[in-house]
């Protein structure tokens, strides 16, 4: 999530970055321009032009404010959505590297090592979720925490966040069999893996979940103007 430092209102007036005007500055010259026109005309050539109420103009606005409002409500819910997700995500990643280095015994040369490999995947996935949210190449931020033998059938996977999951519970299965830990301890450490998964899969429901189209062609064919910006959360 893109945090900025505060400004007075002086400055804030002026920032363009991360603002949909840039965007907008053509239409919003050419209405400017067209308006412009359309006073001095109306100021030389006051008889041509025919008296119309401000009636249709006020319910063409309430209108549009339902629609624009829907549009600012949704893209709040799910930026919030997302940011409790993400919230979440950091629980359980912190959680899971405190329980691996609590429960597994990190006596012997297997355990200790067993430890560092669960943290590490832990890291990876982060890092990969965030890059596959945000269409980037994970390899720079995930390959310094795997072995080289992972990264050849990591690449050979569609979903490397769930790869990368599914070989966090496969090394959990690897201290069960060495008796590393007990059960009910397997049992604990396979619900955050879950609870990681479950954040994923509600990250990439707001990622590739659009507005209802409906609301759109309503929003677009009654505002010709400009939209609003399309991005609705941005992941760290």
């Amino acid at each position: 999530m893109i945090v900025r430092k505060k400004t007075n209102i002086f400055k804030l007036f002026f920032i363009l970055r991360g603002s949909i005007v840039p965007k907008i500055l053509p239409q919003i010259l050419f209405v400017a321009s067209l308006g412009g026109a359309v006073a001095m005309a109306h100021r030389h050539y006051a008889p041509i032009f025919p008296n119309i109420t401000v009636a249709p103009f006020a319910l063409l606005g309430i209108a549009l404010s339902l629609f624009l409002g829907f549009r600012n409500n949704a893209s709040y819910d799910r930026w919030w959505e997302a940011r409790k997700e993400w919230g979440q995500l950091l629980v359980d990643s912190r959680s899971l590297s405190r329980q691996v280095t609590s429960y597994i015994d990190g006596d012997t040369e297997s355990g200790k090592w067993a430890q560092v490999r669960m943290i590490r995947l832990t890291i990876a996935f982060n890092h990969a979720l965030r890059h596959r949210l945000k269409k980037t190449d994970p390899w720079d931020d995930i390959s310094q925490h795997l072995e080289a033998d992972d990264i050849a059938p990591l690449k050979k996977s569609r979903n490397l966040p769930d790869a990368l999951l599914r070989m966090m519970a496969g090394k959990l299965g690897a201290c069960r069999q060495k008796n590393m830990l007990s059960d009910f301890l397997v049992q604990s450490l396979d619900d955050r893996i879950t609870s990681m998964a479950g954040v994923q899969a509600a990250c990439e429901r707001i990622e590739s979940t659009p507005l209802p189209f409906a609301y759109s062609l309503l929003v677009q064919r009654n505002r010709p103007m400009c939209s609003p910006t399309d991005g609705w959360y941005t992941f760290p």
